[in-house]
């Protein structure tokens, strides 16, 4: 039932297109959609702007409350922040 629960919960924060940490999916998987993304945007004529991010051990020594200063200064809010409080440790 809590396993459930989670899920859920999870399900409501990450979006569907969230690889990393989640059962199921991996870096293979997130890879050949962006690949297949790519091809079509630029079969279409227009272009792909990309950022990849390694995020695993970068909160571990920032400040929380400043960090979370700076994203409502910059107006995050709703998912994105939710994510936030999810991932960054106490």
């Amino acid at each position: 039932m809590i396993t459930y629960s989670l899920l859920q919960l999870e399900n409501q924060i990450l979006s569907k297109f969230q690889s990393g940490f989640r059962e199921g999916f991996n870096c293979e998987g997130a890879l050949q959609y962006v690949i297949n993304e790519w091809k079509e945007t630029k079969g279409n004529g227009r272009m792909t702007g990309v950022i990849f991010l390694d995020l695993k051990r970068a909160f571990e020594m920032i400040d929380r409350s400043m960090l979370f200063d700076k994203l409502s200064k910059y107006g995050i809010s709703g998912v994105v922040w939710k994510w936030f409080e999810c991932y960054i440790p106490t």
